[in-house]
């Protein structure tokens, strides 16, 4: 066990490394206590509305993310971007969404296509992002069973405006 670990604790915000006993983030502000209020819901209206500053990412999961259907999300439609559609994270599971398209298009055309200089181009330019989606889909799915998956979480403005009053 590490010690470190049970004396201290990092600030989902700014990452900042402080005693585990703060109740404040001295560098950012943010109210631990308040976390336990955050949502995944909460965040998707934020990143509608264009707040992006009222969303952090947190690895501890919040009560409406269930970690089992976000692993199955993520084992069965992640190489579509299926897990980060359902946390939100629109732009990322388009980019996945795309990269498995172009997989798509490459396989859909025999191999005697490729042997053309301008097809041998275009196979070597799409490999790279087909080879680094599929790293990161494998790499996602550890990050969800070891909980290291960053999911992002906002607080409403009524809880917000009840801890302020406080």
């Amino acid at each position: 066990m590490d010690y470190i670990s049970k004396t201290h604790k990092r600030c989902p915000r700014c990452d900042k490394k402080m005693p585990i006993i703060e109740a404040k983030c001295p560098r950012c502000g943010l109210i631990f206590s308040r976390l336990s209020k955050a949502t995944n819901a909460a965040a998707k209206r934020a990143f509608k509305r264009r707040e992006k500053d009222k969303v952090i990412y947190d690895k501890v999961l919040p009560k409406d993310v269930n970690k089992w259907k976000l692993l199955c999300m993520c084992i069965f439609l992640g190489l579509f971007g299926g897990h980060y559609f359902y946390i939100g994270r629109n732009w990322r599971g388009l980019i996945m969404l795309g990269a498995f398209v172009l997989v798509a298009i490459v396989a859909a055309f025999p191999l005697h296509y490729w042997a053309v200089p301008v097809w041998e181009a275009i196979f070597s330019v799409a490999i790279l992002p087909v080879a680094f989606t599929f790293l990161l889909w494998v790499w996602d799915i550890f990050r969800i069973i070891f909980n290291k998956f960053p999911v992002p979480i906002s607080i409403d403005e009524i809880f917000a405006e009840v801890d302020d009053a406080k």
